[in-house]
This record gives structure tokens, sequence and C-alpha cells, in this order.
């Protein structure tokens, strides 16, 4: 059983995925290599989990989209992605990170949410300290170690 869902789209030249779930020992991205297009974009918003032998899956997966001569880029990638692109040196392999998830605490509302952010290089330009609460309107804090959190951009 797949611990895995995904949504194959092709576009023009490439393939959109989206993927929800678990990425465990039980993930099996056999569906999205048969994709044929050179180029692989893929939504991990809804990827919730990474146990350590779905990193593995997923390293064996990346590996085999590069050893194809594809180009690989990550979009809308979940806090659980993030935090696995900052542990793992090879868990992007040769991939464009486009987007990610950014954790955030409204300290008016006692609220946790998560905010897109594009990862063009200059986070403080795309807003990471200006974040006002959709509830409230009190400017939400970053609900991280900036550094450690956004070390996947360096």
């Amino acid at each position: 059983m797949n611990s895995i869902n995904f949504t194959i789209a092709p576009q023009d030249e490439s393939v959109r995925v989206s993927l929800a779930g678990d990425i465990t020992e039980n993930a099996d991205f056999t569906p999205i290599l048969q994709e044929g297009a050179p180029k692989l974009v893929l939504d991990l918003g809804d990827v919730r989990r990474i146990n350590s032998c779905g990193v593995r899956e997923w390293i064996n997966f990346v590996r085999k989209i590069q050893a194809e001569g594809r180009s690989l880029s990550l979009e809308r990638c979940s806090v659980a992605v993030v935090s696995q692109l900052n542990m793992i040196s090879n868990f992007r392999g040769g991939a464009e990170v486009r987007s990610f998830f950014a954790p955030y605490f409204c300290p008016k509302c006692q609220q946790e949410r998560i905010r897109l952010l594009e990862a063009n290089g200059n986070v403080k330009e795309a807003g990471l300290d200006n974040y006002p609460c959709p509830d409230c309107g009190t400017p939400m804090e970053f609900d991280d170690l900036e550094d450690s959190y956004l070390a996947f951009l360096r």
C-alpha cells in the first residue's frame, strides 16, 4: 500500500505532480518516474511526514531523475520537507526549490499558521517578518529559528 498519494498533470514540456500524505518505506514513485517529460515539477505542500526509510526512498527517486538527465523543481515544500532539506544534504539532489511553507505564530490569538514564501534567494524581501494574522491583524512571528529553518536556501 503506497503511503503517498499523487496526482499527475501533464503540461506543455513538463509534468506537474502533487504529492499528499507520508513518505515512508511504502512510498512508490514508479508512476512518476514513468512519465517521460524532461521537466518534473513536484508540489510538496501536502506532504505531512517523512520517516527515515522514506528519506531513502526519496533520495533514490531523486537520483533516478538526475540519472535520466531530467530537471526537477520543488514547489510548496511543506514544513516536513523543509526539515529534511535542512538535515539531509542530498535530499534535494539537483532540484530547484521554488517555494516553501514557513511556520508563524500569532501572539494575540495564540494561533499557529503556515505561509507560502517564494525561494527567491532574498527571504527578507519576501516578507518573512511582515505577516499580519488573518484573524486579528496582529503581526505574526516567525515560529522557528530563522537561520536554521532557512539554511536550505544557502
